[in-house]
C-alpha cells in the first residue's frame, strides 16, 4: 500500500512543481476538449433543427385544374411507392378552401375575397419526406415523369433555400469540428507529452538513483502516466464546466433561430442524459489523451 502512495505522491509534487507548464497543459487540453464538446452540442441541435425543419416543411404539388381522377390517382401511388417519401395527403380544393377560411378566421376581409362558388385554389399533394436533401431528387424526378403535365407548381423553390441552408450548416459543423477537435487533441498531447519530458529531465538523478537501487521501469513511470491522467482530468472538468456555464449564460438570451424556438429546443436537447454522456465522454478523452501522452514521453526518456 505505501508503494501506490508513494507513486501518487510522486505525481502529485511533480504536478506542482511544474508550475507555467502544468497551466499550459491543463490549458491546452481544457481548449480541445471544449471546442470538441461545443461542436457535438452545435452537431447536435442542428441535427435536431433539420428533423424539426423537415417535419414542418411539406413539399406541396399544386395540381393543373385540368387533372383528371386517374391522373391524380396515378401520381398518388407513384408519390406512395417512392422510398424518401413517409406520407403523402391529398388536398382537394374544397379542403384548400375549407384551411383557408379557417386560418382566417378571424379577418373577416380575408374570408370575403374567396368563396366556394369562385374558388381559385388549387387541389395539391403534401408530401413529407424523410430527409429535406431528398427533395430535389424527388421534385427533378416529378418534372421528367409522367404525369409532370399535371404538376402547376411546386413548393421547392420557397422551402430549397431553408434546405440548403440546413444541409451546409450540418455538413460545416460536422466536418469543420473533426478537423479542428483533431488539431487542438494533436497540441495537446505535443504539450503534455513535453510537460512530462521536462519533468522526467528534473527528476533525472532522482530516477537514476531509483533505478539503481532495483525500482522497476513501471514504478519509474507510473508517477507520470498519473500526472498525464491528472492534465486529462482537469481539462475535461474545465472544459464541461465551460459548456454548461455558456449553456445557462446565453439560452435565456436566445429565443429563435430559423422562427424556431431555440431555448425550448436547447432545453430539451441539454437534458441531464445528454449532459451527463458529454460529461462522461469529455473525461474519457482527457484520460486516454493524457495517459498516452505521458506513457510515450515516459517510455521514451526509459528507452535512453
Amino acid at each position: 500500500m505505501s508503494v501506490y502512495k508513494r507513486i501518487i505522491r510522486g505525481s502529485l509534487q511533480s504536478f506542482r512543481r511544474n508550475g507555467w507548464l502544468t497551466f499550459v497543459s491543463i490549458f491546452a487540453m481544457t481548449q480541445a476538449l471544449f471546442i470538441g464538446g461545443l461542436f457535438v452540442v452545435l452537431g447536435t441541435f442542428v441535427n435536431q433543427t433539420i428533423e424539426t425543419v423537415n417535419a414542418k416543411i411539406d413539399l406541396a404539388l399544386y395540381l393543373e385544374p385540368a387533372a383528371t381522377q386517374e391522373e391524380i390517382a396515378g401520381l398518388q401511388n407513384e408519390l406512395e411507392n417512392e422510398d424518401s417519401v413517409i406520407s403523402v395527403e391529398y388536398i382537394s380544393k374544397d379542403d384548400a378552401l375549407e384551411r383557408y377560411l379557417s386560418q382566417n378566421k378571424n379577418s373577416e376581409r380575408l374570408r370575403q375575397i374567396i368563396s366556394a362558388e369562385d374558388n381559385p385554389l388549387p387541389a395539391s399533394f403534401e408530401v413529407k419526406m424523410d430527409d429535406p436533401a431528398h427533395i430535389d431528387a424527388l421534385v427533378s424526378s416529378l418534372e421528367n415523369g409522367a404525369y409532370r403535365g399535371i404538376i402547376a407548381k411546386t413548393s421547392f423553390t420557397d422551402n430549397e433555400e431553408v434546405i440548403k441552408r440546413l444541409i451546409a450548416i450540418s455538413r460545416f459543423v460536422s466536418r469543420f469540428s473533426l478537423i479542428l477537435v483533431v488539431l487542438f487533441l494533436l497540441v495537446s498531447v505535443l504539450i503534455i507529452y513535453n510537460t512530462i519530458r521536462v519533468a522526467i529531465f528534473a527528476r533525472k538523478s532522482e530516477i537514476e538513483i531509483m533505478k539503481l537501487v532495483g525500482a522497476t521501469d513501471w514504478y519509474v513511470r507510473t508517477p507520470f502516466v498519473i500526472e498525464g491522467l491528472i492534465y486529462g482530468f482537469f481539462g475535461a472538468l474545465i472544459a464541461f464546466g465551460l459548456l454548461l456555464t455558456g449553456y445557462l449564460i446565453l439560452v435565456p438570451t436566445t429565443s429563435s433561430y430559423l422562427g424556431l424556438d431555440v431555448t425550448g429546443r436547447l432545453h430539451q436537447l441539454f437534458n441531464p442524459s445528454f449532459a451527463f454522456k458529454l460529461f462522461f465522454g469529455e473525461i474519457v478523452i482527457g484520460l486516454l489523451v493524457g495517459m498516452a501522452s505521458s506513457f510515450l514521453a515516459a517510455k521514451k526518456y526509459l528507452d535512453i
